[in-house]
């Protein structure tokens, strides 16, 4: 049982995809059909609450490391809802290029990242000069990731600072159990990091390290020692009116009681009593902290939260899938019902031994994979109120690539469209979309495409192209086409015809396939190396050329690829991609031809 005074800390894993952490103890069962994945009936988003991932402990180790497959794991993030990303620091053994990887990723996704920077004190809580020595230590590692580490492309959006400090351990050297950090001296390590935050105008949202849930259990309620010593402490009341954090950290458990027969007998009343006490224990949090702080309207970030069970010693330390999407379903409302409680984090994305409550199983060799946990999958998807791909595996699907070489000829993966434009064509073939575009140094002129097929939506990607005359017209307008095509030979061209096309790429001029169309193909000139034409084809794909979902990727002076996965495709070409689960919705020229920018798009 997870507990503030014990080391081990079972059903609970340290680090967390921003979403609600649910664990248990339990027997093993999956949920793998992609059907019945499918037919689960959710709810709405949540109203109030925004929820993220944590990510464990795999930056660069195991498989499927976050150091080489940050995009795979942020598309998915993303496409699930997901606002946050938690990644806890130990300031003392920081992989820089794999942490700043996983948030330049994280950022282009539009996800933020809150980091968890460790503390632990062994000195004692009385003793102010020791004190002012811990936290000077502890600010001045603070900067140097700030300065270091998360800057620039890589830089995040909060800080934690601590974890859990009033769980008691026996980590330091004279083996004595104590708090990882004692009261008095958290309060005023709150309070250094604060005076480091204003002093040098960080933007950064500074979070406290979020205490463990001892206000859960009605019989404390929510106020032990632990808490008194630091809602006392003068670097909390000797600044009336500053509180020491943007947000006051709380990880609200349950209290080791979960009643799964009544969970899986779908009953909707097992967790009324403890959603009621949870949201008034949160309330009388923040109402604590006001009083403490001499402000009003302090906010609660839940940086951990969810179920476990009163026994739980054995790596199978996990609800089933139903169990836990349950819990995460109540402690979602119970954070809605607070209204102090804005953000949320799950703990965990995947299990890691000996904490097995991930929103995915451990790792399958048969598969290659952490196997999804759907039902689970899906509860987030829903609360988190996700807009892309619903497939879990959307992301991680291990398709196939193709390159088109239309520098000096036709290079073709299908010729069922006829012949569309009279140029050098380089096309994808059915249920391939384009992902990526090179230019050459020499010329600017477009080289090499690169086309893609998944095993999850090729289907979706038909590229017929029924034309009267197997001679088709260059520019073709007639609706009942699968396919269109599009000329920036002297302008700009969008789909529907005639409509304004959306000024995506200031300057130059822009195809845009639109809604409901995607790039298959491009035309290069036989006589002057320059890019024409483009064919967008017909595709259930959402989003639309003005899309949030799309942005483009400029390449016109360098390589800029929204993944590297697919290795060197043109050696010496400068290459445009876009990431996995996206799509090319268009692309822009120059006024002299050279291409200059694609338009990446959520499927």
């Amino acid at each position: 049982m997870k507990s503030d005074a014990t080391e081990t800390r079972s059903c609970w894993h340290l680090v967390v995809l921003v979403a609600a952490v649910l664990g248990a103890c339990g027997p093993v069962q999956e949920d793998t059909d992609e059907a019945q994945f499918l037919e689960v009936a959710e709810q709405e988003a949540l109203n109030g609450v925004t929820l993220g991932v944590s990510l464990g402990s795999f930056n660069g180790t195991a498989n499927r490391p976050l150091n080489t497959f940050a995009e795979n794991a942020m598309c998915e993030f993303s496409n699930m809802g997901g606002k946050w990303i938690r990644l806890v620091v130990d300031p003392a053994n920081v992989d820089v290029p794999a942490h700043r990887r996983i948030v330049e990723k994280a950022k282009e996704k539009n996800i933020k990242v809150l980091v968890t920077v460790s503390a632990r004190y062994c000195g004692a809580d009385s003793d102010q000069t020791q004190i002012d020595a811990f936290t000077t230590e502890y600010v001045n590692q603070l900067s140097a990731l700030a300065t270091n580490v998360f800057s620039g492309t890589a830089a995040v959006d909060a800080y934690e600072i601590g974890n859990e400090p009033n769980v008691t351990e026996a980590s330091c050297t004279d083996g004595v159990s104590r708090h990882r950090v004692a009261a008095n001296s958290f309060a005023w390590l709150l309070r250094r990091a604060w005076q480091w935050k204003t002093s040098s105008g960080r933007p950064e949202l500074i979070v406290s390290g979020g205490l463990f849930n001892t206000y859960s259990n009605p019989a404390i309620a929510p106020f032990d020692a632990y808490w008194n010593g630091l809602l006392t402490s003068a670097a909390f009341t000797g600044f009336p009116g500053q509180r020491p954090f943007d947000y006051f950290g709380v990880h609200p458990y349950n209290n080791a009681w979960l009643d799964t027969v009544c969970i899986e007998a779908g009953s909707t009343t097992c967790f009324y009593n403890w959603k009621q006490r949870t949201a008034t224990a949160l309330k009388n949090v923040a109402a604590r902290v006001n009083t403490a702080t001499g402000t009003t309207g302090s906010k609660l970030f839940a940086t951990e939260f969810g179920f476990q069970l009163a026994i739980c010693n054995t790596d199978n330390c996990m609800l089933n899938s139903n169990q836990m999407a349950a819990g995460y379903h109540a402690a979602g409302e119970a954070l809605v019902n607070s209204a102090v409680t804005p953000l949320a984090i799950w703990n965990s994305y995947r299990d890691e031994a000996p904490d097995r409550f991930g929103m995915r199983g451990p790792w399958d060799s048969a598969t290659a994979s952490y196997t999804p946990r759907v039902v689970v999958w899906n509860k987030f998807y829903n609360l988190a109120g996700g807009v892309g791909n619903q497939r879990p595996e959307a992301c991680w699907s291990t398709g196939s690539f193709f390159t088109v070489n239309f520098e000096n000829g036709d290079d073709r993966r299908t010729t069922r469209t006829y012949d569309w434009v009279y140029a050098y064509r380089g096309e994808c073939g059915p249920g391939e979309r384009m992902m990526g575009l090179s230019k050459s140094t020499a010329t600017g002129g477009p080289r090499v495409g690169l086309c893609y097929k998944d095993p999850l939506d090729a289907a979706k990607y038909t590229h017929i192209h029924p034309f009267p005359d197997p001679y088709g017209p260059t520019e073709d307008t007639d609706p009942s086409d699968n396919c269109k095509v599009l000329s920036v030979q002297t302008g700009s061209s969008h789909l529907p015809a005639g409509s304004p096309a959306p000024n995506w790429d200031p300057g130059n001029y822009m195809a845009s396939c639109g809604p409901g169309h995607y790039v298959a193909a491009f035309g290069n000139s036989t006589s002057t190396q320059k890019l024409t034409h483009v064919l967008c084809c017909a595709a259930p794909v959402n989003p639309t050329a003005v899309s949030a979902q799309c942005s483009p990727v400029v390449f016109g002076a360098a390589d800029n690829r929204e993944t590297t996965g697919t290795g060197d495709w043109d050696v010496g070409g400068i290459k445009g991609e876009c990431g996995v689960n996206r799509y090319m919705a268009g692309i822009s020229v120059t006024p002299a031809g050279n291409p200059n920018a694609l338009l990446c798009c959520n499927q």
